[in-house]
């Protein structure tokens, strides 16, 4: 059988090599991560955080997950010695590569939602149904808190569809770069990665500024020195959806599946 065929059984042979080299990373993380979420669940309940400010604590885990966990992807790769046993190993860069991108996009974020929804589940069952936190005008009653709403809280937004795909989107552009990274920048990847994109963003606020002075000439009011002077809200789409923002979205989508694909082709590169 041709190494280039998907196998089933040499799939699950390298799932069998990556849970068994690396049980100790995974024996840890769960309750780690279940301890987190519970004394961050508990922090949080005890301020008389609402809702929002719950849903905002599960999604910032969430993206803290995608740096240190999906930015872990291609381990084996990050020294000679396992990198030699982790090539030689029976399977095409197509099967390796799918049992990481499984491994750590998609596992990784189901199962941080799991142990979310026990360890809240857990807080709730221990504490009384009474259960109250006064702060100033706020009350907050622990059987209020809906753990599916924490999740779910997209569908009570009432914004225009592409709000949705420019949100997510940049969540999965954000996963793509961390799971590329993995092999692009090797061992250093969850602290350079999330720097690169910082500086981008940086770059580009200031290409911005700096095209907003050769444009507009510097403003007069001091305070403005630093303010965008382009209008970015004309031409209206759609339900008064700018251009920008649909070119921007559409912009994210395409290059999710390009940097993954950037990522396969570093993994056959390492191969040759």
């Amino acid at each position: 059988m041709s190494a280039s065929i998907i196998s089933s059984r040499r799939l699950f042979n390298l799932f069998r090599y990556e849970f068994s080299m690396h049980r100790v990373f995974y024996i840890k993380s769960i309750p780690g991560l279940f301890l987190l979420v519970l004394c961050v669940f508990l922090l949080f309940f005890y301020r008389g955080a609402g809702l929002s400010q719950f849903s905002a604590m599960y999604y910032t885990e969430l993206v803290l997950l995608i740096i240190l966990g999906v930015g872990y992807s291609f381990v084996d790769l990050r020294n000679k010695q396992s990198a030699q046993v982790y090539l030689s190993l029976p399977g095409s860069a197509m099967e390796k590569y799918l049992v990481q991108f499984i491994t750590r996009v998609v596992i990784f974020p189901v199962l941080f939602t799991i142990i979310f929804i026990l360890a809240i589940s857990l807080a709730k069952g221990h504490l009384s149904s009474a259960t109250t936190f006064y702060n100033d005008d706020t009350t907050q009653v622990i059987d209020n808190l809906d753990i599916k709403s924490m999740i779910l809280i997209f569908l009570s937004w009432n914004k225009p569809a592409i709000t949705y795909f420019f949100v997510f989107g940049l969540l999965g552009l954000v996963t793509s770069l961390m799971f590329a990274g993995g092999i692009i920048l090797g061992k250093w990847n969850s602290l350079l990665m999330p720097l690169l994109i910082f500086l981008f963003w940086l770059l580009m606020f200031f290409s911005l500024i700096a095209l907003s002075w050769l444009v507009f000439g510097f403003p007069d009011p001091g305070s403005e020195l630093f303010t965008v002077q382009f209008e970015f809200t004309q031409p209206i789409i759609y339900e008064g959806v700018p251009l920008f923002v649909v070119l921007i979205t559409g912009l994210i989508w395409l290059a999710i599946p390009w940097i993954c694909w950037v990522a396969y082709l570093k993994l056959k590169e390492r191969e040759v």
